[in-house]
């Protein structure tokens, strides 16, 4: 597998006086939102590819994707190496097995496909996330952990900014503000696995990482109105590719 990485930057999301209340919308929420997902959409089909060849791409092999999840998600589950591959090996999942002959049943119908599995695509996304910290960013196995946490509106990782490498990718996108990270700053990140991505699921699962990243900074400071304080975060997204097999796409939204 292939993990084509796309990066993108955001100083508004966690500044904007928008409403953070589950089940609340906001206009301009959901406009901005709703762009991410028409922005990642065009990036994932190849129209757009300024950033990932500034990135450029990881090799993922099933053992990394083993390993990853071993020591970093949450959710046990074995084979995540062999998921990944089958996940982003063929355009169609398989059927399932049919009756000859029933009875009409107005209003059920019989399932023809399996489904993707939610879980599987949240371990595989949270293992190419911790891979992208190992690999890309060259941090230590111990620079970053799984929060534990009994809140719904939370973020999946702090990470300790150990690195070189990823000090000076926050630093340079913060050096207008005249701030900076050190090697303790811990930083949250909100990971989402998308398996069948399209402009409304994208832009779902964008509004809830935001979602997750707001509230973990309101917490942390005891509120949430105009002016609180916050810091550099991450929010990253795997896409599996139905356009590229054997692809996933990574989207590193820094928000600043």
């Amino acid at each position: 597998m292939k993990l084509r990485l796309i990066e993108m930057t955001d100083t508004e999301v966690l500044h904007a006086n928008w409403k953070d209340k589950k089940g609340e919308k906001d206009a301009d929420f959901e406009r901005c939102v709703t762009n991410y997902g028409k922005r990642i959409m065009s990036r994932l089909k190849g129209s757009k590819k300024t950033q990932e060849e500034k990135l450029g791409l990881l090799d993922i092999f099933s053992p990394d994707l083993d390993y990853a999840s071993t020591l970093y998600c949450d959710i046990w589950l074995e084979g995540a190496g062999l998921h990944g591959q089958l996940y982003t090996g063929q355009r169609e999942i398989p059927t399932i097995g049919q009756v000859e002959s029933h009875e009409e049943l107005s209003g059920f119908r019989y399932s023809t496909h399996r489904s993707y599995s939610g879980n599987a695509s949240g371990i595989i996304g949270e293992s190419l996330f911790a891979l992208v910290l190992l690999k890309h960013y060259k941090l230590k196995e111990n620079s970053f952990a799984h929060f534990g946490t009994t809140r719904d509106f939370f973020p999946d990782f702090g990470i300790v900014c150990t690195s070189c490498e990823i000090r000076d990718a926050v630093n340079q996108k913060i050096a207008s503000t005249n701030r900076s990270i050190s090697e303790q700053y811990v930083l949250p990140a909100e990971v989402k696995g998308i398996t069948n991505p399209d402009v409304a699921t994208v832009s779902e699962r964008v509004s809830k990482a935001f979602r997750q990243i707001r509230s973990f900074w309101g917490i942390r400071n005891g509120q949430m109105h105009e002016g609180w304080s916050t810091g550099p975060s991450l929010v990253f997204l795997a896409l599996r590719n139905p356009y590229e097999l054997d692809y996933y796409c990574g989207v590193l939204i820094w928000l600043i």
